[in-house]
């Protein structure tokens, strides 16, 4: 196991368009399956490397920028009761990567972090994560609700960039964008993500913001934040899309 280099290129809604898990809500044997993870784990010589962990039913995946490692066999439990007021969930299953392979296991720490480890043929270490994902939460001035979506800087994967997602459980069209914001905590651009449905998969559109108005840039990749990260407080300043 290897040191991680992230590039991300296009963004899936993950969770959009099914229930949304609401500030406070558990994650369910279901939510994990199809879960997404910002991960450090320690090689057998106790050095720190980080990989982006994807969980798709009873396989999943881990990046690297040596290839991709690979998750099979993966069970997922969750404990509401036997503590009340402490849920817990547990993740295990096998892990493989260029001929070499073992176990893993992940135990929560809340809702959104996991700690565990990784035991192989050359030892183990320490294996931690939290979700890409925020919970939603309700806008509490309109009628949508809001998440953080997490991943890692491309120069730079032990930078975690967040942009901020947006439902309206009313309208889709106006559904499924992310947002970006500068250092003043201003959202100055969006761009389309695939809940939406004017997704074109050839076309990453984008758009900025000037004043209440929307701007469409001619087509290409979306671009990356530069500046900073939207936090909660910058949700009221951003003007609704179109319907």
């Amino acid at each position: 196991m290897r040191s991680i280099l992230l590039a991300v290129t296009a963004i899936v809604c993950w969770g959009i368009s099914g229930r949304i898990q609401a500030n406070g809500d558990f994650p369910t044997e279901e939510s994990l399956s199809r879960s997404s993870w910002n991960s450090v784990y320690e090689t057998a010589q106790g050095r720190e490397v980080h990989a982006l962990v994807k969980f798709r039913g009873r396989n999943g995946t881990y990046d690297t920028s040596f290839g991709r490692g690979r998750l099979t066999n993966v069970k997922y439990a969750v404990d509401t009761q036997s503590q009340p007021g402490k849920p817990f969930f547990q993740i295990t299953g096998d892990w493989s990567f260029q001929g070499k392979s073992g176990q893993f296991l992940f135990a929560s720490r809340g809702a959104e972090k996991f700690s565990g480890n990784w035991q192989g043929p050359s030892g183990g270490g320490k294996w931690n994560g939290t979700s890409m994902y925020s919970q939603w939460e309700k806008d509490p001035n309109r009628d949508r609700w809001f998440c953080e979506y997490r991943y890692p800087d491309r120069s730079d994967p032990t930078v975690i960039n967040v942009q901020t997602m947006l439902w309206y459980p009313n309208d889709v069209k106006r559904s499924g964008y992310y947002y970006f914001a500068n250092k003043k905590n201003e959202i100055w651009g969006r761009c389309v993500c695939q809940s939406n449905p004017d997704y074109d998969a050839e076309v990453m559109q984008w758009s900025t913001l000037s004043g209440d108005d929307w701007t469409e840039l001619s087509a290409g990749d979306c671009p990356a934040p530069k500046d900073g990260n939207p936090k909660l407080a910058a949700i009221d300043a951003i003007p609704d899309p179109p319907a």
